[in-house]
């Protein structure tokens, strides 16, 4: 009986032998396991914490109204430059006489002597650039005096009077153009006076308008010249 209990003693260890070492196996592969992950996870934190600054939007970038403001002049400058030496210079090489534009005073005979002069095609086309070019340039002009005025201009209790200008010379101009086109298409129309008047002052508009510019224009570039000069840290 001793015997046979020896002989079962190694077979029933074998069991235990074999579930302990499956346990240590186990327990090996869940603290690979576990190890694994703690590997990786500074990775993940890494990334979490690079992609917050990625993801943020970019910040925005004000728009610069001096850019507005140099197309606006330079436009005008193309179209006066168009209306008056491109335009109205090719009615007069057409007729063979300067256009009632072009004078800053003038009589009942200049008009009847232009008038002769013109046909019914000629003063349909002197119509139509006055009130394509002509319009055109009369609202550039005052909106961008108005422009100039209203970003570069000093805060004074004077600042609205420059407004007066250009808003003036758009309904002079556009007046003038509508009792040119009307005196030479009557013949005895007696606006003469008129005419010669709303020309005169058009022309006097248009030289404030330019002088207001240039000044307002000048006097920024001035004051910021001698803001940069006095605080060293923008000059770079």
């Amino acid at each position: 009986m001793s015997s046979k209990r020896s002989r079962n003693k190694p077979a029933s260890a074998r069991p235990s032998a074999q579930r302990a070492s499956s346990q240590s196996r186990s327990a090996q592969s869940r603290s690979v396991q576990g190890g694994s992950v703690q590997r990786t996870t500074p990775g993940r934190g890494s990334a979490a914490r690079v992609a917050p600054g990625a993801g943020q939007a970019p910040e925005e970038r004000p728009g610069n109204p001096n850019l507005l403001l140099g197309v606006t002049v330079t436009v005008a400058v193309l179209l006066g430059l168009y209306y008056h030496v491109l335009a109205l210079r090719q009615m007069q090489e057409l007729v063979g006489l300067p256009m009632l534009d072009h004078h800053l005073l003038y009589g009942a005979s200049t008009v009847d002597t232009l008038r002769a002069a013109m046909t019914g095609d000629d003063l349909g086309q002197l119509s139509w650039v006055h009130k394509t070019a002509g319009l055109l340039f009369s609202l550039v002009t005052a909106l961008a005096t108005s422009l100039s005025v209203g970003l570069h201009a000093p805060r004074r209790p004077w600042r609205r009077l420059l407004y007066v200008a250009p808003l003036a010379f758009v309904v002079v101009s556009l007046a003038q153009n509508i009792v040119v086109d009307r005196l030479l298409g009557r013949p005895g129309d007696g606006t003469v006076a008129l005419a010669s008047t709303l020309t005169l002052i058009t022309w006097l508009l248009l030289a404030a308008c330019a002088v207001t510019t240039a000044w307002v224009l000048i006097a920024a570039f001035v004051r910021e010249f001698r803001r940069r000069w006095d605080d060293p840290s923008l000059q770079s």
